[in-house]
């Protein structure tokens, strides 16, 4: 049986919606129709107020679930040609809680996207993505490389010299230098999308945790692993040879941001 509320709620967003297309930090992405409630943020600020360029959105909770999306800070929205960046917690304030709220900030459109390469490439085909006109789902500043091995979305990974993307692991000098982190897996010899910097989501951690847990801990810091390829530790590396390689910082049981840092060996 259909869920009244949720029949009466869909007109209100056919009528008042606009279509948008909402990317999540792990790079899924669907197209719904969200609901602007106002067009500049005020805040206090010393004696006056600050006024940003952003905008409150509402849509409903219903689309994001059906795509497997938990709503997060950093997650981006596209209206039309204006890209907008999720500010803080999500929150549902409605009693029966089938409308997220979000508080956005506008992300400016550049006019033109110069190429670069990414750190730690040594050769090979890299194909950047830049720019809010990319393809839906696609972050400002990710990359298409081939697998050298099958990869997973969470996994870190650098280019070696053939120009394939490959696991790091720090129990050795060649395997221990990060370029960045798997956003969207692929097989031996497909291309996998990845990033240098970014906040990724997994539901389950524990294939890549040398706890084996299935979720980070939020504020923890999380180290390249020397026993799992491409995965984290929260315990550095100890064993004389291995490097001691920084990757960056769970933010939620399920988000880990990536920040690379410099290996250090034992």
């Amino acid at each position: 049986m259909a869920d009244p509320f949720q029949a009466a709620l869909a007109p209100v967003f056919a009528i008042l919606g606009t279509p948008a297309t909402y990317i999540g930090i792990g790079g899924s992405t669907v197209l719904l129709r969200v609901i602007a409630r106002r067009n500049d943020l005020v805040t206090g600020f010393g004696g006056g107020d600050l006024v940003s360029d952003g905008a409150v959105f509402e849509l409903r909770a219903a689309d994001l679930t059906a795509a497997g999306i938990r709503p997060w800070a950093g997650d981006r929205l596209l209206v039309g040609d204006d890209l907008f960046e999720v500010q803080g917690a999500p929150v549902r304030r409605d009693p029966a809680r089938m409308v997220w709220t979000l508080e956005t900030v506008q992300i400016p459109a550049p006019t033109s996207y110069p190429q670069f390469d990414p750190p730690t490439i040594s050769g090979g085909a890299v194909e950047t993505v830049l720019g809010p006109n990319a393809p839906p789902g696609v972050w400002t500043g990710t990359y298409v490389t081939a697998a050298q091995v099958a990869l997973a979305v969470g996994q870190i990974v650098h280019v070696n010299a053939a120009g394939r993307l490959v696991p790091c692991c720090a129990d050795a000098a060649a395997t221990a230098d990060p370029a960045g982190v798997v956003l969207i897996g692929a097989p031996a010899g497909e291309p996998a999308r990845w990033a240098t910097e970014r906040p990724v989501e997994r539901a389950d951690w524990s294939a890549l945790l040398e706890s084996g847990a299935p979720a980070l801990v939020p504020g923890t810091d999380y180290f390249l692993s020397a026993r799992i390829a491409g995965g984290l530790t929260d315990m550095p590396p100890s064993a004389p040879g291995w490097w001691v390689v920084p990757v960056g910082f769970a933010v939620a049981p399920t988000v880990l941001h990536v920040q690379p840092g410099t290996p250090i060996q034992l």
